[in-house]
């Protein structure tokens, strides 16, 4: 990874460039083990071209704290309703414990990244999200967070059979998907709407 990012710098002096990482496991439950971390702060130091980001549902955040921020690293964290965690996060971390380990990194300098994703459809919606959104910035300043991101529920066929087979009591297969372009499985357009609206509304009145 580090050899082709220097690539990349020779080839492209100047462009600045977003790595993310954490879209298909979890960027951090390991890193007590692999130590993983310490060699991307190390790498990323002074190379500002750069924005890299570590995303996780974990608080698996010591060696981090160990080391203030390059300034060009950023952690984010999946959140959602702690009914959703209960019913679908098995053995996560509670939404008190993901935003205490985001305030202890800003504290150190780093800063946050939000991921309302998947976005759920669940009962009291509106009711659940607002709470988690009013709890996470009665905690967190909106200057502390670098960006925040927004995906409902989606998934493929082959993430269903697993889902299924990992999961069997989830209930989140239960409702009606549709098949899109892109061979994802997702609620239908109307029900997607009105989730990120609202979600989105929530997020513009803090």
């Amino acid at each position: 990874i580090f050899e082709e990012l220097e690539n990349f710098q020779r080839n492209y002096p100047g462009k600045q460039i977003r790595i993310g990482t954490g879209e298909l496991g979890d960027s951090l439950v390991y890193d007590h083990l692999t130590n993983f971390s310490e060699d991307f702060l190390e790498f990323f130091a002074g190379r500002n071209e750069f924005i890299f980001e570590f995303k996780t549902k974990t608080t698996n955040i010591d060696l981090l704290l160990k080391h203030r921020s390059p300034g060009n690293i950023v952690v984010g964290f999946s959140v959602n309703p702690d009914i959703v965690r209960i019913n679908e996060e098995e053995f996560s971390a509670t939404l008190k414990e993901r935003i205490d380990a985001a305030t202890a990194l800003v504290n150190a300098g780093y800063k946050i990244a939000l991921h309302f994703d998947p976005i759920v459809s669940i009962a009291n919606a509106e009711q659940e999200y607002k709470q988690t959104i009013n709890f996470i910035f009665s905690q967190l300043k909106p200057e502390d967070i670098a960006w925040i991101s927004l995906g409902t529920f989606r998934y493929t066929n082959d993430l269903k059979s697993m889902m299924e087979y990992n999961y069997p009591k989830s209930s989140l297969l239960s409702r009606e998907f549709v098949l899109c372009s892109d061979n994802k499985f997702r609620y239908f357009r109307p029900e997607r709407t009105n989730l990120y609206k609202m979600v989105i509304g929530f997020l513009h009145d803090i």
